[in-house]
């Protein structure tokens, strides 16, 4: 049985994940926000590999 994978809030207040974030001067709210714009530029034909490629 698969282990549930944890949210990003969880990782974000792992002690461990917050002292790697601190030691190479990464912010949480930077983090989520390159997240929300990875999240934007993913559509369901790129997940799939569909997208028109360009000539």
């Amino acid at each position: 049985m698969a282990c549930p994978q944890p949210s990003l809030d969880d990782l974000l207040h792992d002690p461990l994940i917050r002292m790697v974030m601190t030691r190479d001067g990464v912010e949480p709210d930077s983090l989520r926000e390159l997240l929300q714009k990875v999240k934007l530029g993913i559509t369901p034909a790129r997940s799939l590999g569909l997208e028109a490629r360009a000539l």
